[in-house]
């Protein structure tokens, strides 16, 4: 729980070793919200990745070519740059 002042709360977690690599949803709400829908709860989802678990992929090596586009614009007459 997180004490709330003037309609703000703000607090960590820690992430300790029993999260497993995966993704987490992060939900908050108030009392007062449970009485609305499920669609007005705070929702954010965060990746945990456990080093001990997880494959290291190999890097590939960029490519020393040079790509360069230079594409035309054309600016509406309404629009002027100064």
């Amino acid at each position: 729980m997180l004490k709330v002042e003037n309609g703000i709360a703000n607090g960590v977690f820690d992430v300790d070793k029993d999260f497993k690599t995966g993704t987490y949803t992060f939900k908050a709400y108030t009392n007062w919200m449970l009485n609305f829908s499920k669609e007005s709860f705070f929702t954010d989802s965060f990746d945990v990745i456990d080093p001990q678990e997880t494959k290291v992929v190999a890097k590939t090596k960029k490519s020393d070519k040079i790509d360069l586009q230079i594409l035309p614009v054309k600016w509406p007459s309404t629009y002027w740059c100064y």
